[in-house]
């Protein structure tokens, strides 16, 4: 079978394609996040119940514990 030939695109800098928020909107975000682990943290019990069905039964509290960091 004949190969293609493989050429990597260029690399970029995270720094080059980095966003920049307002503080409006940094704030808007920190919120969405809070909100966002609260729900998690919430819903531990409902997700480890959901998992145990397929799992075993730990997915609520593995991402509860990463709600809470």
């Amino acid at each position: 079978m004949k190969q293609l030939p493989h050429t990597e695109p260029p690399k970029t800098k995270v720094a080059d394609i980095g966003v920049a928020l307002s503080a409006a909107e940094t704030e808007c975000f920190k919120r969405c996040i809070k909100s966002a682990c609260s729900a998690i943290i919430s819903a531990k019990e409902e997700l480890n119940k959901l998992d145990s069905r397929s799992g075993d039964g730990d997915c609520g509290t593995t991402l509860a514990h990463g709600a809470h960091s």
